[in-house]
């Protein structure tokens, strides 16, 4: 039979571990917990340690800074005679990208038939967000991250409105340096 190490147990009960040579007695702290040396470490490189933590916790605090520097623009139009119209933003600058983060867009005197909001580029609309028969003060909102390159726009295009309605399209976001 193999040696047991200590040679003489604390008791007759002892959890014993094997090694490979021999049995030996397990080591617990004064708690009651079992003792362990972790001599080496599972974990690939670059998993997700507390120091890796605290550089993410630090990297989504200055996004949040970042976000709450941002800032709040509104667009304001009376419709000249009836029909459609397309209310649009600040171009986005070169060297820049601007993060819209969120946008509302409504009617301060009447109905719509059908209101889109978004972006366009001077060529093409990309609509993120539509709604039919909104009564007058009826927000239509949308809110996520919209990354806006040079030369976009944000966007809100208004179809079915009276003459002498007064419309109105607020969006917030921040610009990054590229």
């Amino acid at each position: 039979m193999p040696e047991i190490l200590p040679s003489s147990a604390p008791s007759p009960r002892s959890v014993l571990g094997w090694d490979g040579t021999a049995y030996r007695v397990l080591a617990v702290d004064a708690a009651g917990n079992v003792q362990v040396d972790v001599l080496a470490s599972g974990l690939p490189a670059g998993a997700a340690t507390a120091a890796n933590q605290a550089t993410i916790l630090t990297r989504l605090g200055q996004i949040r800074d970042l976000e709450d520097s941002g800032r709040m623009y509104r667009v304001r139009h009376v419709m000249v005679g009836a029909g459609n119209y397309a209310m649009v933003g600040h171009t986005v600058a070169p060297g820049t990208v601007f993060v819209m983060t969120a946008m509302g867009a409504y009617n301060e005197s009447g109905t719509i038939g059908v209101m889109y909001e978004g972006c366009w580029d001077t060529v093409a609309n990309s609509w993120f967000n539509f709604d039919v028969g909104l009564v007058t003060f009826e927000v239509l909102s949308w809110a996520g991250r919209a990354y806006l390159q040079a030369g976009y726009e944000p966007k809100a295009f208004f179809e079915t409105v009276a003459n002498g309605n007064v419309l109105v399209m607020v969006y917030s976001g921040y610009t990054l340096a590229v």
